[in-house]
C-alpha cells in the first residue's frame, strides 16, 4: 500500500499528467521488488543450509 502512495506522491512532484511524469513515478516502485528479490535469495540460502543441516 506504501508504494501507491508513494506513486500518487511522485506523479504529484512531477506534474501529474504526461508519459514522463508516469515514468518517474512508476519507477518507484522498482527499488521495491529489488529488496523483494534480495530477500527472496537471502532466505533461499539461509533455508537450504538449515534444511542441509538437518539432514545430515
Amino acid at each position: 500500500m506504501s508504494v501507491i502512495a508513494l506513486v500518487g506522491v511522485a506523479l504529484d512532484l512531477h506534474g501529474g499528467t504526461g508519459p514522463d511524469a508516469f515514468h518517474w513515478a512508476f519507477a518507484v516502485q522498482y527499488p521495491f521488488w529489488l529488496l523483494g528479490a534480495v530477500q527472496v535469495l537471502r532466505y533461499r540460502a539461509i533455508t537450504r543450509r538449515l534444511l542441509a543441516a538437518q539432514s545430515s
